[in-house]
C-alpha cells in the first residue's frame, strides 16, 4: 500500500497509451474520472447491496464502482467491485478496532505528496482522469476522503508487518520475507472479512 498508488496506476495506463493510441485512452480516462466522481457523491438512500458488521455499501455505490472497473477495462468488473469494497472496508474496520486513526493533518500531508507526484509526472492521462471530475477541487476532495481510510489501513499493516518480520535491514526485507508477509497479509484479510459476516443482496 503506497501513497502514490493512484499515480502509479495511472502511469501504467499512460504506458499503455503508447501502444494503442492516446485518443481512445483519453476518452476512457475521462469516463473513469466521471464514474469516480459519481461514486464520491454516493447515495445513502439507496438499498444496501453489501452489509458487514461494521459497514454498509449501497446499490448505488456498488453499481458506480462496477462502472468504474468497466471503464478501466477490468475483467469481471462486478466481482472486482464487490471484492474491492469488502476487502477495504473489512481491513479499515479491523484497523479502527485496533485503535488506529488518521488526523486531518496526516491526510493533508499524504494528499499533498500525491499532488506533488501528479505535478511532477506531467502526464496527460492523469490530467484526463482528474478532468473527468469536472474540476481539480472536486477531485482532491474525493482523494482526501479516499486517503483518510487508506492511511488508517496503511498504519495498521505497517505495524503488523514489523511485528511479524521485525524491522528488517534498514527497513527493507528479502524476497523470502516479503513472500512470508504476503501470506500473512492474506490471512489477516481473510480473518477481517470473516469477522464482518458479509451479506450480499445485490
Amino acid at each position: 500500500m503506497k501513497k502514490f498508488i493512484i499515480v502509479i496506476g495511472l502511469l501504467m495506463v499512460a504506458a499503455l497509451a503508447t501502444l494503442i493510441g492516446t485518443g481512445a485512452l483519453k476518452s476512457k480516462e475521462n469516463r473513469m474520472g466521471e464514474v469516480a466522481k459519481e461514486a464520491a457523491g454516493g447515495n445513502k438512500k439507496s438499498a444496501v447491496a453489501i452489509k458487514g458488521k461494521d459497514f454498509k455499501v449501497s446499490e448505488k455505490e456498488l453499481k458506480t464502482k462496477v462502472k468504474y472497473f468497466k471503464a478501466a477495462g477490468v475483467e469481471d468488473p462486478e466481482k472486482a467491485a464487490k471484492d474491492s469494497f469488502i476487502e477495504k472496508e473489512s481491513l479499515y474496520a479491523l484497523a479502527v478496532s485496533k485503535g488506529y486513526s488518521a488526523t486531518q493533518q496526516e491526510v493533508d500531508e499524504v494528499v499533498e505528496e500525491i499532488k506533488q507526484g501528479v505535478k511532477e509526472a506531467k502526464n496527460e492521462e492523469i490530467q484526463n482522469y482528474i478532468e473527468g471530475f469536472g474540476s481539480e477541487e472536486e477531485f482532491w476532495e474525493f482523494e482526501r476522503e479516499l486517503e483518510s481510510k487508506n492511511l488508517v489501513i496503511k498504519k495498521y499493516l505497517e505495524d503488523e508487518k514489523k511485528d511479524y518480520l521485525g524491522s528488517g535491514d534498514d527497513g527493507s526485507y528479502t524476497s523470502e520475507e516479503e513472500n512470508r508477509w504476503q501470506n500473512h497479509y492474506e490471512s489477516i484479510k481473510k480473518k477481517a472479512i470473516k469477522k464482518q459476516k458479509i451479506e450480499i443482496s445485490y
